[in-house]
């Protein structure tokens, strides 16, 4: 079983923000992708947005990201609003996105074993029900946004996570946050 990391990013005030999105950005996330997986010893990273915007937004997105990821980074589902993408076909259902981390998490345990999940998103509520619902098995980093600059913020606080030294945050158990 390969080991892996779980990394599941919000769109709207995380990947995309304020500023326009540059190729060197998506360039910048592929890097510190690779970085994170090589902080974790895992064999792949299996990345999956997790987004209440809708497939459209979702399916673009999707395929930006797809064209500047490198292998052994897999794209899995991406979920939206109503339901989720697999293999660009769209499947409806609807849950919240805690749900969707935690179904998505329950069928990568069958091919893979875990060693941590990232969670990026700005919105702080969804960081805190995922704790309670998943600390106990997994060790959970979440990376909030706060300035709205999109990817380029979001490399900022990769790439500061991944030169602190261990696999937990040295703020203890805040989450990681650009101010």
């Amino acid at each position: 079983m390969k080991n892996t990391i779980c990394f599941f990013c919000d769109i709207s005030g995380t990947l995309n923000g304020t500023e326009k999105n540059k190729e060197v950005d998506y360039q910048n996330l592929n890097k510190n992708l690779q970085l994170l997986m090589n902080k974790f010893n895992a064999d792949c990273l299996l990345f999956s947005l997790v987004s209440s915007d809708n497939y459209h937004s979702v399916n673009d997105t999707m395929k930006k990201i797809r064209e500047s990821l490198d292998s052994p980074i897999l794209l899995r589902k991406q979920f939206f609003d109503k339901g989720y993408i697999l293999d660009n076909e769209p499947y409806y259902h609807s849950s919240c996105k805690t749900d969707q981390i935690m179904g998505f998490l329950a069928e990568a345990e069958k091919d893979f074993n875990i060693k941590s999940i990232i969670y990026a998103d700005d919105c702080t509520i969804f960081h805190d029900i995922l704790t309670i619902l998943a600390e106990e098995k997994y060790h959970i980093t979440s990376i909030i946004p706060q300035n709205n600059e999109g990817l380029c913020e979001l490399n900022k606080l990769l790439e500061t996570f991944i030169q602190q030294k261990g696999k937990t945050l040295s703020m203890g158990i805040n989450p990681l946050q650009h101010k």
